[in-house]
């Protein structure tokens, strides 16, 4: 029997041992009205199944998908103080791949400083948010001095992957700048 088939439900999807994110994207491809119930355990599920949806999300939606507009807001509440770091990295992501007017813009930039000056999480949502912060700094360039000097000390000690990651940005940031 097909994993999808045997399925009656998105969480029933996300619950399962064989979980495979190509599987479920395909399913979402075939039954595209199926991604409201997977923004409602998102926003409102139970850990791990929202950040596993938001991880599925994060690779559904296509940049500037205009079906992520009516979840914006709630997604902008929720990533600040959202818990564990999974499901706020899977939030700035859902973000990341969206455009916003110019105050939800400051205050998502706001956010985002916030998480990557917090050297006590993760790497992972503090790279998305630099991530954010750097989008942004191509709309406000006053933005990019900022974020060269907070870049400078990033706070990485023993994680090469994400002090690599961060030294990426910095210097694409310099090159633009100078």
């Amino acid at each position: 029997m097909d994993f999808i088939k045997s399925h009656n439900s998105f969480k029933s999807i996300l619950e399962n041992a064989e979980f495979s994110k190509n599987a479920v994207l395909n399913y979402l491809a075939k039954n595209p009205e199926v991604y409201k119930e997977a923004m409602d355990i998102v926003l409102y599920g139970e850990h791990p199944y929202a950040w596993r949806a938001g991880w599925v999300m994060g690779n559904y939606f296509e940049q500037n998908d205009k079906r992520l507009n009516p979840y914006i807001d709630t997604i902008i509440e929720m990533v600040e103080n959202s818990n564990p770091d999974g499901l706020q990295r899977e939030l700035l992501r859902l973000l990341l791949l969206s455009e916003f007017d110019e105050e939800k813009a400051g205050r998502i930039v706001d956010i985002c400083l916030s998480i990557w000056e917090s050297t006590k999480k993760q790497a992972s949502p503090r790279i998305i948010a630099l991530k954010i912060l750097v989008k942004y700094s191509d709309k406000y360039t006053d933005l990019k001095p900022e974020l060269i000097a907070l870049t400078e000390v990033d706070g990485f000690v023993n994680r090469s992957g994400a002090a690599r990651s961060t030294q990426i940005i910095r210097n694409k940031l310099i090159e633009v700048i100078i």
